[in-house]
């Protein structure tokens, strides 16, 4: 049976996610390490739909962790447009840090501006980082 997973894109190097996956069973590391996705260095997600789903991932990592991963570089997570002022929890951020995961906050991007932003390394400096309780 023919798998799209088996695909390869070698020169696919930023994801855009909308939400985590609806069964918990699916809430590992393994999802990110078929083959489609070894060349991704930016995961773009939406903060609301996917927080819970990167920490129980986060919270489940081995040493090893996002080594098996090795390109995974940046992750950015977006704001709802109805509520700007989200803030993402400061263990996420650590968690990803301790890995070499740089982690960002940002109001939400148009496909567009994520091609674009991310291609001239501009994604870093559209947001600060808030943490819950700052």
């Amino acid at each position: 049976m023919y798998d799209a997973t088996d695909l390869r894109f070698p020169k696919l190097r930023v994801l855009r996610t909308r939400d985590a996956p609806d069964d918990e069973d699916m809430w590992d590391i393994s999802c990110l390490e078929v083959k489609m996705l070894r060349n991704v260095r930016t995961i773009v997600t939406d903060l609301n739909s996917s927080e819970d789903y990167w920490d129980s991932i986060l919270s489940s990592l081995d040493q090893h962790g996002f080594k098996r991963i090795p390109k995974f570089k940046l992750i950015v997570f977006t704001r709802d447009q109805c509520d700007q002022n989200q803030v993402i929890k400061p263990e996420l951020v650590k968690g990803f840090e301790s890995h070499g995961i740089k982690c960002l906050v940002t109001n939400d991007l148009t496909c567009d501006e994520i091609m674009y932003k991310t291609s001239c390394h501009e994604i870093e400096h559209v947001g600060a980082i808030q943490y819950r309780g700052s």
